[in-house]
């Protein structure tokens, strides 16, 4: 698979690839902040 995905940085340079996990948790951890100050609860 990293040979199919050579030409992307995420994949061949760990610390764009870490900068890119980050960025997608904290959007993850906002959105689920967001909807618990709301009240909206999900199962």
């Amino acid at each position: 698979m990293k040979k199919e995905l050579s030409d992307n940085e995420s994949i061949t340079q760990e610390v764009v690839g870490n900068a890119h996990i980050e960025n997608y948790a904290i959007k993850m951890f906002l959105y689920a902040d967001n909807e618990d100050r709301s009240g909206r609860f999900h199962k």
